[in-house]
């Protein structure tokens, strides 16, 4: 069964952004999923001109795309020193 949107490629690790629950369920075909991916999908940042921590921060009028799988993510979450917040669906 074709996917919708194809598998994405987590920039961190290299690894797939979906699980194997999804995984399974296309090989099997017992239940579509539109889009078998999961993480920080796609997200965007964007530098500006005017950035305190240049030379290290990004680029001035540049847009920069990336995903993270849901490991990564969780390893990026627990580095932070304000905890993210988190809204039960």
């Amino acid at each position: 069964m074709p996917l919708e949107k194809p598998l994405l490629h987590c920039n961190k690790c290299g690894k797939f952004c979906d699980t194997e629950y999804s995984r399974d369920n296309l090989r099997q075909e017992t239940h579509y999923e539109p889009d078998p991916n999961y993480g920080l999908l796609e997200a965007k940042a964007q530098g500006h001109y005017f950035s305190d921590d240049l030379p290290h921060g990004l680029e001035d009028m540049t847009v920069y795309t990336f995903s993270m799988c849901e490991k990564c993510l969780t390893t990026l979450f627990a580095s932070f020193i304000i905890p993210v917040q988190k809204e039960y669906l």
